[in-house]
């Protein structure tokens, strides 16, 4: 992934996919950046889309440059955690009580892909011991779209 401080416009690697794979691939994409606190927050998508362990996790910085530190806990949504294959690529937001909730694409099913389906999950930032921890409330997840109203 890349950043571009403005007004350059020169961009800067903020830190590459080897850094960030969980098990397959080095693709890092879907990136979000929040601030919480006096943090930087980067969510990301890790593996290619395509893989059935395509998962969410982050990095924090104090700079939205970088230099990103990967969470430990990473990945935070994963096939692993929600039993739902290629979890990834989505993007927080709140909703009208200011809660925050994560969308994302995932399989199909468990054998095919596409048409993709729609999730979404409560996600929370908790105490940590150094900062506060991005976590994902996996008990919350549930299919907005399935792919199957295609057809």
């Amino acid at each position: 992934m890349y950043c571009r401080k403005p007004p350059k416009s020169v961009l800067a690697e903020c830190f590459h996919g080897k850094t960030l794979r969980k098990q397959i691939g080095w693709i890092t994409e879907g990136p979000t950046v929040i601030k919480h606190k006096n943090l930087y927050y980067l969510i990301y998508s890790a593996n290619d889309f395509r893989n059935k362990d395509y998962a969410v996790g982050y990095a924090t910085s104090t700079s939205p440059m970088g230099p990103w530190k990967k969470y430990a806990g990473s990945p935070i949504i994963s096939r692993e955690k929600l039993k739902q294959n290629g979890t990834g690529h989505g993007d927080l937001f709140t909703d009208k009580a200011g809660n925050y909730k994560y969308v994302m694409h995932t399989h199909h099913s468990a054998t095919k892909v596409s048409p993709r389906s729609t999730g979404i999950i409560d996600v929370k930032f908790a105490k940590g011991d150094e900062a506060d921890v991005l976590q994902a409330d996996e008990s919350t997840f549930k299919l907005l779209f399935t792919g199957a109203e295609t057809k």
